[in-house]
């Protein structure tokens, strides 16, 4: 991760200097903030948000999922720092509206046969190694799984930045003379 951090935040000098600004965003396996993994990040310049240095994958009990930037002031700016009371950045639940909790009767006969095979097959498995056969899943755990399965079992993440070119963008109108830029 650091030979990749270090690759990318050159990159993102280079992009800088040509008045651009690139934005990571994935899956980096942060194991926590202060892991190595996040620290690299952090050494080649990137900017991540403290507000989503937080768990990010559904169960939050993992912090793999990561945006983090890297700019300068005025050309692309990260809005957590201001005091206006509003959220600039955070994760989404997945699961408030789509595959609630409170829908997984809708949902049953999607993960019902699913559900009846895992069981068949620990019944099987149990069996051939001569072991009690497994108590019934929890059709409420099982839901929770299979859900993932359909949207994720991440929660995407968010930022809002503030990119204002138009002054450089009217200037260049007036040095056109009004004609459209080439």
């Amino acid at each position: 991760i650091k030979q990749i951090a270090r690759y990318l935040g050159k990159r993102a000098s280079e992009a800088l200097a040509k008045g651009k600004t690139l934005i990571l965003l994935g899956d980096f396996n942060v194991v926590d903030p202060s892991h190595k993994t996040m620290q690299a990040l952090l050494e080649s310049g990137f900017e991540v948000p403290e507000a989503i240095r937080r768990p990010t994958n559904v169960d939050q009990n993992k912090f793999y999922d990561q945006i983090a930037f890297k700019t300068r002031p005025g050309f692309l700016d990260y809005l957590g720092n201001s005091h206006d009371g509003n959220k600039h950045s955070g994760s989404v639940d997945i699961f408030a509206g789509a595959f609630a909790d409170e829908q997984r009767t809708a949902y049953q006969p999607y993960f019902d046969s699913l559900l009846k095979e895992a069981e068949r097959k620990a019944r099987a498995n149990a069996k051939k190694k001569g072991r009690k056969a497994p108590k019934a899943k929890d059709p409420d755990a099982f839901y929770r799984k299979w859900r993932t399965w359909q949207l994720s079992d991440h929660r995407p993440l968010w930022v809002q930045l503030k990119a204002n070119e138009s002054g450089d963008y009217l200037k260049s109108l007036l040095a056109h003379k009004g004609k459209a830029p080439a």
